[in-house]
This record gives C-alpha cells, sequence and structure tokens, in this order.
C-alpha cells in the first residue's frame, strides 16, 4: 500500500487506507488485497467504528461502512473547496475540516454509540 501522507487505520485482522488516492482494504494475516475502489485522492481518514470518515483531496467529506468484503459509501458532501490535505477532526458529531483557504464545522448524524 503507498499511502503517501495520509494515515492508515486498523479494524481487526484488516487496514484500510488510499492506496495512490484509492481506498483499499488488506488482509494482515495474508498480505492479500480484499478490493481496492473509491478514488478519493490523496486525502486524510478516520475510523469512527464501522466507518471511515474520509476528507478527500477534492474537499469532498464522504462516510463509507467498511467490510473486509466490500465498502459502502453512505454519504458525501461538499465540505470545502480546492484542495484540501489537512487532517479531519472529528470531536462527538463534530467534524472541523480546513484548508489553506477555509475552515468549516459540520454536526454529522451519527449514531449515538459513535459519539
Amino acid at each position: 500500500m503507498k499511502p503517501k501522507f495520509t494515515n492508515l487505520v486498523r479494524r481487526g485482522h484488516h487496514v484500510y487506507g488510499l492506496d495512490e488516492g484509492v481506498l483499499t482494504c488488506v488482509n494482515l494475516e495474508s498480505g492479500n488485497r480484499e478490493w481496492k475502489e473509491g478514488r478519493y485522492g490523496h486525502g486524510q481518514i478516520l475510523l469512527v467504528d464501522d466507518l471511515l470518515l474520509i476528507q478527500a483531496e477534492s474537499g469532498d467529506v464522504v462516510l463509507v461502512e467498511i467490510s473486509p468484503e466490500k465498502p459502502q459509501q453512505r454519504t458525501k458532501f461538499q465540505a470545502l473547496q480546492g484542495k484540501t490535505w489537512n487532517n479531519p477532526v472529528l470531536l462527538r458529531d463534530l467534524l472541523l475540516v480546513r484548508n489553506d483557504h477555509e475552515a468549516a464545522c459540520y454536526r454529522l448524524p451519527l449514531n449515538a454509540s459513535q459519539q
């Protein structure tokens, strides 16, 4: 996996990350790639229970339900304009995002168990 300057996250025996900008799942026990799909550029990711919160390079925020079988996009919205490489911050249900031109705060509709 080639994540450039983004983080990888681990859930169980799998690691998830942006491999050259494409969301990817790798099995840690076998070393095999389970899937690779969804282009988000060189953005940043956070693990929130069974969700990946992706701050895409394009400024979009995407919530993806992850599993070793297949990712499922739950929602997507334009959070910022222009290239965005900064790490997002999640505090309970408040998402803070920024780039070199703007910053924004969004209230996310997360489950009570995710707050």
